[in-house]
């Protein structure tokens, strides 16, 4: 079913990074303190 519909979304062709460049990032959030200080800066202020 899926395969009928969503085969042409996807380009073989396009030109993407590897996903190694993605390791940091993901690593960076994850080495994170949950709800620690970044969060408070990093939201909007209340209103």
């Amino acid at each position: 079913m899926g395969r009928d519909h969503d085969q042409t979304s996807f380009d073989p062709g396009y030109d993407t990074l590897p996903i190694d460049q993605f390791v940091p990032m993901v690593e960076g959030i994850f080495a994170r303190k949950p709800w620690g200080p970044h969060t408070q800066r990093d939201s909007p202020a209340p209103h």
